[in-house]
């Protein structure tokens, strides 16, 4: 019987252990606000200058982003993958700066609600490349407050010419 105390204590012990462990696991779960994923899409996904020539200057064109997620999105900056080429974003009329590929530090944010839509302007310099021919494909990404990656891409295309 002197065993009956300690396999009593024992049963104790782990049975406060899985209270714990458990208690912790509802307690730290995420809600489903939190987990949520950020759904931003471009539409179009891909935008084709075609022939794009030194003399005409800087092309533009403006695509849709659109927010097909449940939550808010607090849009902080666009970033483009070559000095060539600039965007800017327009929420609720206001419009944001031009951002490019070194664009950092820049005190702008926009949000962006469930099922609303966004106008993004991007520009492609041809003269940032004087010697280039040929085709060019370039990219266009969308961070978010808290977010170290983008959360949504598209690429333009051309054919850069004399």
């Amino acid at each position: 019987m002197r065993n009956k105390p300690t396999l009593v204590f024992i049963l104790i012990f782990f049975a406060l252990i899985t209270g714990v462990i458990l208690l912790g696991v509802v307690e730290g779960g995420s809600s489903s606000a939190e987990t949520e994923t950020i759904k931003l899409a471009f539409d179009p996904p891909t935008y084709n200058f075609g022939d794009v020539r030194q003399e005409a200057g800087t092309v533009e064109h403006t695509v849709t982003l659109r927010n097909d997620g449940a939550t808010a999105v607090t849009i902080t900056r666009l970033v483009t993958s070559c000095m060539c080429t600039t965007a800017r974003i327009t929420l609720q009329g206001e419009q944001s700066p031009s951002f490019g590929m070194h664009t950092t530090g820049t005190r702008w944010s926009g949000v962006l609600a469930p099922g609303a839509e966004a106008a993004v302007t991007i520009m492609y310099d041809p003269t940032v490349h004087p010697d280039l021919r040929g085709p060019v494909t370039r990219t266009i990404d969308v961070y978010v407050e808290g977010g170290a990656d983008a959360v949504a891409s598209m690429n333009i295309r051309l054919n850069q010419k004399d």
